[in-house]
């Protein structure tokens, strides 16, 4: 009797230490597979986002099982974020052709992800042809969305009267479409008025209504671009 004892309390220790195993099997398989779902599903649906509206479902979770295994691809940039990229589309571009181009330049790691993206978000039908800057620290899709809102050919900007050049050279850094030097416009109009207007006019900047070296300066507007002066 007491060998039978000690042998039930064996097996009873035994099938106990056994189910605790197996529900601790059960709980870190449960838990390595909610961190899979977390790191391979609901953290790259949540980067890519929602869908265009107007995308069939079919295409869309084609789209999502395209995308999301190189999400990692899409959420990283390729370049020095100190390096400033120019790029022009030209009217009637597409998307493919765009995202080729933007491959070719190395601004952006994989011409069909980028394609892929801008179909998945709908930004394929609305991209803006014009003229872009791309910083080195803006991954691919950062640079899709940039691309329905291009720079625009003409800016208007507006000297206030009695502004001193202090003020004119600190607020010209401040306009998102001017790429003024502070010091260096400064420079200019420590120099006679004359000399300004000659050095800005072999520059890139275009002015509109310049008046005689007697007048102030307002009213000047500023072309981004290259262009023959307007007045």
């Amino acid at each position: 009797m007491p060998k039978n004892r000690n042998r039930r309390k064996s097996q009873r220790s035994f099938a106990s230490k056994l189910t605790i195993l197996i529900r601790n099997c059960a709980i870190f398989v449960v838990v390595i597979s909610l961190v899979y779902v977390w790191q391979k599903v609901i953290q790259p649906a949540s980067i890519l986002g929602p869908p265009a509206e107007n995308l069939p479902i079919w295409k869309t979770n084609l789209l999502r099982a395209q995308l999301m295994p190189n999400i990692a691809t899409l959420d990283k940039n390729k370049r020095n974020s100190n390096e400033i990229t120019e790029f022009v589309v030209m009217n009637g571009e597409n998307a493919n052709a765009i995202s080729e181009r933007l491959a070719d330049e190395g601004i952006v790691p994989d011409a069909n992800l980028l394609t892929q993206y801008m179909i998945y978000k709908g930004i394929d039908s609305r991209i803006q042809s014009g003229y872009f800057q791309f910083t080195g620290d803006m991954n691919t899709i950062q640079i899709a969305h940039s691309l329905t809102s291009s720079i625009p050919n003409e800016i208007m900007f507006y000297v206030w009267p009695g502004w001193r050049g202090e003020q004119l050279a600190e607020s010209l850094p401040r306009h998102p479409h001017l790429s003024v030097d502070s010091d260096t416009f400064l420079a200019f109009i420590n120099r006679t008025y004359n000399c300004l207007v000659n050095m800005l006019l072999s520059t890139k900047f275009h002015l509109k209504a310049l008046w005689k070296a007697t007048y102030t300066l307002e009213g000047i507007y500023f072309h981004p671009r290259q262009a023959k002066p307007r007045y």
